[in-house]
């Protein structure tokens, strides 16, 4: 199965599993459509661009896809900007109980690095103070719904090598260049 259908399979299976009151809501952008899925006002997983066909076959897997909200729009519109290299900072409410304690502590450490930097996924593991953790924090860092808003793509190899991106490594290397971090 190819990275971006596992991925997709993996945003199902979260849809599934939310209670009432969740949405998948389509986000139009000029490199593709994106899908959103929400939680009451909570954003819970966030696709990277996608083709026709994938967002065909989510809206079959969903059986909805919602009329945007505010919410959405705006995050289209920040998306927009994002990926047309600008700096944004984004501020959405993640539903953060949808992971587990220690992927939940990686990824809110994942957040605070800075736009256009990288670090490494050893020093990662320092910062949570769990030095000897590197294959733990990759395995955390693979459960990330929410690609760009939680910037798993800004964490690097030892020597800046490109490797465990969810979405792949030619979408890590495309956003770090987009930062201009690579």
């Amino acid at each position: 199965m190819q990275l971006r259908e596992r991925n997709l399979v993996r945003i199902k299976k979260l849809f599934d599993k939310l209670p009432q009151g969740r949405r998948v809501e389509l986000l139009n952008t000029s490199f593709g459509a994106m899908l959103a899925v929400f939680w009451e006002e909570k954003l819970c997983a966030l696709t990277l661009p996608l083709s026709e066909s994938e967002v065909a076959k989510m809206q079959l897997l969903t059986s909805s896809l919602s009329f945007p909200s505010a919410v959405a729009l705006k995050l289209a519109g920040d998306m927009e900007i994002y990926l047309q290299g600008r700096k944004i900072n984004f501020s959405y409410p993640l539903l953060w109980d949808i992971y587990k304690p220690f992927t939940r502590k990686v990824l809110k450490e994942t957040c605070k690095i800075p736009y256009g930097r990288t670090i490494t996924y050893k020093k990662l593991a320092e910062n949570i103070n769990n030095s000897g953790s590197f294959r733990a924090i990759g395995q955390a860092l693979a459960k990330n719904y929410t690609p760009i808003l939680i910037p798993c793509h800004r964490v690097v190899g030892s020597k800046g090598s490109l490797k465990g991106y969810s979405w792949g490594e030619e979408w890590k290397r495309s956003l770090l260049i987009l930062e201009g971090a690579f």
